[in-house]
């Protein structure tokens, strides 16, 4: 729900949840403790607006509406992977919100098999942002 518009993409399939799963991991061992990294969750601006990043870092301080969410003041990274179905929503509108934000934004593009940071990363996440050889 983007601006009171709902845009709805049939579920990923298996290479792209395959890649979700691995940076989730890969997440997972970097992020301080207090920190939650998850897959697809809910991110809640207002009434008119709600985003499900493939992963994000949260801050569970920042819960919204009893638990269904964070505010996009406690989502610390966001992480998208590109599909056919959601590249263009990834690469324009979700981008621009996240800046908005002031949200660091890692977007693997399967297309161009690149990662593309948006964004200052976090300390804790530039091992995965700008892995070494």
């Amino acid at each position: 729900l983007i601006d009171g518009s709902m845009f709805v993409s049939p579920g990923a399939d298996l290479a792209h949840q395959r890649l979700v799963a691995d940076l989730a991991n890969r997440l997972r061992a970097s992020v301080p403790a207090s920190l939650l990294v998850l897959q697809t969750v809910n991110v809640i601006a207002d009434d008119g607006t709600l985003v499900m990043p493939d992963i994000g870092v949260v801050d569970p301080e920042f819960e919204v509406a009893s638990g269904l969410g964070v505010s996009p003041q406690g989502l610390l990274l966001a992480v998208e992977v590109t599909s056919r179905s959601t590249r263009r929503k990834d690469l324009t509108i979700k981008r621009d919100l996240y800046s908005d934000w002031s949200v660091p934004y890692l977007l693997l593009d399967r297309k161009d098999g690149m990662l593309h940071m948006f964004g200052e990363p976090p300390v804790w996440a530039r091992a995965v942002v700008y892995p070494q050889p």
